[in-house]
C-alpha cells in the first residue's frame, strides 16, 4: 500500500514546527509529503507572506485549497425570497439581498453571506470546518484515500494550548479516522502535543525557520484576523495598530446585516446576529455588540468602565515576543514584510 504525509500550515508558530519536522522526515526517508495551507481569506497579508518565507527556508512547496462557496450562495439565492415573503420583509430588501448573494472571492465572506450569520458562538462554530477541514479533505486528502494511499497527517496541537487541547483521550498523539469506505486510512500525528511554548520558539532557533511577524506586536495566536475567540487584549492591539481591519469588519457586519437570516423579524432594522463577535462578548451589553462598541470594549479597564492606557500594549508571551521581533527586525532589513503594507499600521 502506498502511504503519503500531508501537513498542514496556517502560518502560526506551532504549524512552522510541525511542517519542519515533516519536511525533515521526507528529506531523511524520501516518503512523499505535501504541505496545505487552507486560505480563508480572512489572515493578515503577512502571514501569506510569512508561509512564502516558510517554503523558502525549509525548501518545500505549499499547496493553497480553499473552499468555493457559488453553490451554497446559490442555494441561499433560491430559498430567500419565499422565506422572507413569509415573513414580510419588502421587495425592496429582498432585491436588495438577491444583489448581495454572489462570490466575491473572498471565502470568509462568502462563507458568512451564504450562511447569513457569521460563524459566532459555541453553537454556530462551523468557519473551522468550512474553512480549513473540508477544502483540505475535499482537494486532497479524500481524493488521496480513494485512490487508495493511505494519508498520515501531520497536525500542529499542543496540550498546554488550552484545557480542551490537554484532552490527550480525546487528541492522542496517534488517531485514526477517515471515510472507511474508501479504499485507504486516514492517520492523524499530532507530533507536538506535549510541546510547550519554550520548546516552540527554541526549535523555530534552532532549525533557522522564521516566526510570524504579529507574534512580535503580542499576539499569543496566529490564524484568522481576528479570530472569533480572540482575546480582549488582541482585540485591542487590532484596534490600534491595525485599524483596517477594524474597518474591513465592519463592513462585513454591514453586509452581513443586509442578508441575515433572521431579517424577517426585524425586516427594518440592523439584525443583532449579524455582528462578528458572539453576543456577551461586551459586558452589560445585552445580545451582540458590533465590532466598533467591541474595539471601545478592548480599550478599557477590566468591568469595562474606565479607560486603559495600557490597552493595545503587547500581552502575550514575553519570549515569543521578542524571538518574533528579532526575525521581524532581520526580515524587514531584507525587503519583507513592508510597512503599512494594506493592514494600517506598521512599528518603524
Amino acid at each position: 500500500m502506498n502511504f503519503q504525509d500531508v501537513a498542514n500550515v496556517s502560518g502560526g508558530k506551532d504549524s512552522d514546527c510541525v511542517a519542519a519536522l515533516c519536511a525533515d522526515r521526507q528529506q531523511r526517508t524520501g516518503r512523499p509529503a505535501r504541505f496545505l495551507m487552507a486560505d480563508t481569506g480572512h489572515e493578515h497579508e503577512w502571514t501569506y507572506e510569512h508561509v512564502h518565507r516558510l517554503e523558502a527556508s525549509l525548501g518545500i512547496s505549499v499547496e493553497w485549497v480553499k473552499r468555493d462557496f457559488t453553490e451554497d450562495l446559490a442555494r441561499r439565492r433560491a430559498r430567500l425570497p419565499r422565506q422572507w415573503r413569509e415573513a414580510g420583509v419588502s421587495e425592496n430588501l429582498i432585491d436588495d439581498a438577491l444583489e448581495l448573494l454572489h462570490p466575491t472571492g473572498i471565502p470568509y465572506l462568502d462563507m458568512v453571506m451564504a450562511k447569513g450569520m457569521f460563524a459566532a458562538g459555541a453553537s454556530r462554530k462551523f468557519c473551522t470546518e468550512y474553512l480549513k477541514v473540508m477544502p483540505s479533505d475535499d482537494q486532497v486528502v479524500n481524493p488521496l484515500l480513494a485512490s487508495g494511499v493511505s494519508v498520515t497527517q501531520w497536525l500542529g496541537i499542543r496540550a498546554d494550548e488550552s484545557k480542551k487541547r490537554a484532552d490527550t483521550e480525546k487528541h492522542p498523539r496517534f488517531g485514526r479516522s477517515g471515510n472507511h469506505n474508501l479504499p485507504a486510512r486516514l492517520l492523524l500525528y499530532r507530533p507536538i502535543l506535549d510541546w510547550t511554548v519554550t520548546d516552540v520558539i527554541a526549535y523555530h532557533k534552532r532549525r533557522g525557520i522564521p516566526i510570524n511577524p504579529l507574534y512580535a506586536f503580542g499576539f499569543n495566536r496566529v490564524g484568522c484576523f481576528p479570530c472569533i475567540n480572540e482575546r480582549k487584549g488582541a482585540i485591542a492591539i487590532i484596534a490600534t495598530r491595525f485599524p483596517a481591519a477594524i474597518d474591513k469588519l465592519r463592513e462585513w457586519e454591514s453586509l452581513c446585516a443586509r442578508v441575515a437570516v433572521a431579517r424577517g423579524t426585524q425586516p427594518d432594522k440592523f439584525d443583532g446576529t449579524a455582528t462578528f463577535f458572539p453576543a456577551g462578548t461586551v459586558p452589560r451589553v445585552i445580545g451582540n455588540a458590533p465590532i466598533d462598541a467591541v474595539a471601545d470594549w478592548a480599550m478599557t479597564s477590566r468591568g469595562g468602565l474606565q479607560v486603559n492606557i495600557f490597552a493595545g500594549a503587547p500581552d502575550g508571551n514575553d519570549a515569543l515576543t521578542s524571538a518574533a521581533a528579532e526575525d521581524f527586525e532581520r526580515a524587514q532589513d531584507e525587503g519583507h514584510y513592508a510597512c503599512t503594507g494594506g493592514m494600517g499600521w506598521c512599528e518603524a
